[in-house]
């Protein structure tokens, strides 16, 4: 269990990291943001580390809580294991559109 929550917890950065640099290209290529929270973020530097960071932080977090309380881990691993679903669907879209 605890290496699929390892495998999952790289994956969901590497997803969020993948849609923040995807996004970073898209709106600096004539797309648009649709995200109200990230339009004005969407278009500068500043936006793979405001969408890393957090994911980082949560990863570690996380991590951290099953080391301590190893009876979380099941329900850590799905919980990573929707994220990485829904952060896939979404790149998927994402690509689909370009």
């Amino acid at each position: 269990m605890k290496k699929l929550i390892r495998y999952l917890v790289i994956a969901f950065v590497a997803f969020q990291a993948a849609d923040a640099f995807l996004t970073l290209w898209a709106t600096n290529n004539g797309f648009q943001e649709v995200n109200p929270l990230m339009v004005s973020f969407a278009h500068t530097w500043a936006f793979p580390f405001i969408k890393i960071i957090p994911a980082l932080v949560v990863a570690w977090a996380l991590t951290k809580l099953n080391a301590r309380f190893p009876r979380t881990r099941p329900a850590t691993a799905a919980g990573f294991a929707m994220a990485v679903a829904f952060l896939g669907v979404v790149l998927v879209a994402n690509l689909g559109e370009l």
